[in-house]
């Protein structure tokens, strides 16, 4: 919920408010691994249920999250995209490396194709 209300600049309506607050259980298997770079992985708060908006592409392998966080899909085009998020300075918090800084993703369509399991 974090992301849909702190990433706006623009305000909800109910509908959007009542559907920002909605989350997502964990859904984990064996065979889904974050494994390589382009992985999608859903964030999520202490409670492993609490999914929400919130998501990370990874940038290389993350075996520390199979089995705890929802792998969801990969990118399949856009891989200058991500390359460029390399650069991008980071710090570590705890188990997981993150951007010093919010990056917002502004449009998907033109940059990042993935595939949803």
């Amino acid at each position: 919920i974090a992301d849909v209300i702190g990433g706006r600049t623009l305000s909800l309506d109910e509908s959007q408010a009542g559907a920002a607050s909605l989350t997502v259980p964990l859904e984990v298997h064996k065979s889904l691994k974050h494994d390589r770079k382009g992985i999608l992985s859903m964030a999520r708060q202490e409670d492993p249920n609490s999914g929400g908006s919130s998501f990370s592409i990874l940038l290389g392998p993350a075996p520390h999250l199979d089995m705890q966080y929802t792998n969801f899909g990969v990118v399949t085009k856009g891989f200058d995209s991500l390359k460029a998020m390399e650069g991008v300075e980071i710090h570590r918090q705890g188990i997981f490396i993150m951007p010093k800084k919010r990056v917002g993703i502004h449009s998907t369509y033109l940059y990042v194709s993935c595939v949803l399991w």
